[in-house]
């Protein structure tokens, strides 16, 4: 966004507050946008591998709604530069379950816990929140490796849940 910051005839709080609301306005979404976006390296993966992705620029019910996995996580503080501008968008990207109406039936809602205020509560309660489950699978997941890693069979659990 090219925008010219006329500065005659203001007073220095009124040129700040016009530099201000042109950042927020223009410069601060290509921010957002900028620290935010996928990773170089991940779309290289996708792109040598025939992994299908979108990027989107807009969080809304449109775009959700094309969606068959929705995959959520936090906006993470450690991914800006600039603390401020963490502090200005950290709250923009919320699931409500209200965005999810018009969602396919067979959307999935994933999120590796735990949410920060990335999803709403009342999202909690909609067949299409597949967080808990994600999270219980992946418990499942961790003992079984640790049973390979130490070499327990699953006739080796099996017979110790029969002592019990």
């Amino acid at each position: 966004m090219a925008s010219e910051v006329r500065t005659e005839n203001l007073t220095p709080e009124a040129v700040r507050a016009k530099e201000e609301y042109l950042f927020n306005t223009g410069a601060a979404y290509q921010r957002r946008i900028d620290e935010l976006k996928m990773p170089e390296e991940y779309k290289l993966y996708c792109r040598e591998h025939g992994i299908k992705y979108v990027e989107h620029t807009e969080f809304d019910e449109n775009v959700i709604a094309e969606a068959d996995i929705l995959y959520m996580t936090r906006v993470q503080r450690e991914r800006f530069t600039d603390l401020m501008e963490y502090e200005r968008v950290k709250d923009v990207y919320i699931l409500r379950n209200e965005m999810l109406k018009n969602t396919r039936e067979n959307l999935r809602i994933l999120h590796p816990l735990p949410r920060v205020n990335e999803i709403a509560y009342d999202v909690d309660e909609n067949p299409k929140a597949y967080y808990f489950q994600q999270a219980q699978n992946g418990l499942y997941a961790r003992q079984a490796i640790l049973c390979d890693v130490l070499g327990i069979t699953l006739e080796d659990v099996i017979e110790d849940g029969k002592k019990y």
